[in-house]
Formats: C-alpha cells, sequence, structure tokens
C-alpha cells in the first residue's frame, strides 16, 4: 500500500524502470505495482505527470549499490553532475540518458519522457 506521495512518486518511478528493462520482468511484479499505482491515483485523484530526474537518478544509484562517485567513474562522468541531479539542480542529458540506459539496461525510451 502506497501511504503518501513520496511513496508513490518512488514506486511509479520503479514501474517505469521495470517496465523499460531489457532483461525479463515478472508480469506479476508488474501487475502488482501498476495495481497499487492506480488504486492510490484512483484515491488521491492523481494525473501522473512523467517521472522526476531527481527521483529516477536516485533510484538508479540505489539499485547499481555504488556511490555516487562510483556510479560517475562507471559513467565517464562527473561526480558533481550526479549530485547535481539527485538535487534537482540539472536534469538528465540526451548523452547521459544513452549512458545511463547501456549501463543499467534499460530501453532508451524509459528517458524520452524525462
Amino acid at each position: 500500500m502506497i501511504k503518501n506521495q513520496t511513496d508513490y512518486e518512488r514506486l511509479f518511478v520503479e514501474y517505469e524502470i521495470l517496465l523499460h528493462s531489457l532483461d525479463p520482468v515478472p508480469d506479476k511484479i508488474l501487475l502488482d505495482i501498476e495495481n497499487k499505482i492506480q488504486e492510490y491515483e484512483s484515491t488521491m485523484n492523481i494525473t501522473p505527470t512523467g517521472i522526476e530526474h531527481a527521483c529516477l537518478m536516485s533510484l538508479l544509484l540505489e539499485k547499481s549499490h555504488l556511490t555516487q562517485s562510483g556510479l560517475a567513474d562507471a559513467l565517464d562522468v562527473s561526480q558533481p553532475l550526479i549530485n547535481r541531479i539527485l538535487k534537482g539542480n540539472v536534469k538528465i542529458s540526451k548523452k547521459l540518458a544513452r549512458k545511463l540506459a547501456a549501463y543499467f539496461r534499460l530501453d532508451l525510451k524509459l528517458f524520452g519522457s524525462l
């Protein structure tokens, strides 16, 4: 059950990541998450507006089990750039989106909604 807006946003981004994963994801997992999201949206009368760059980067960083500098090294970008995205000061560029998609084995279409 989703308890608040923050939980909703994180689960929404998690769903989008799983939906755009190049690795197979069991339909049951996607359906369970989708049902939770739809239930919260209908209860709170929410219309999804898209994915927040900071939330997406935060979840990807969490999934990688790397530090900000470790992820920056893996992507060959600066650590301050990762930090600025996490703070919401900078958006994910197309170039960085391609690197993230390749590193996390995600469909680049995930970043098309950014």
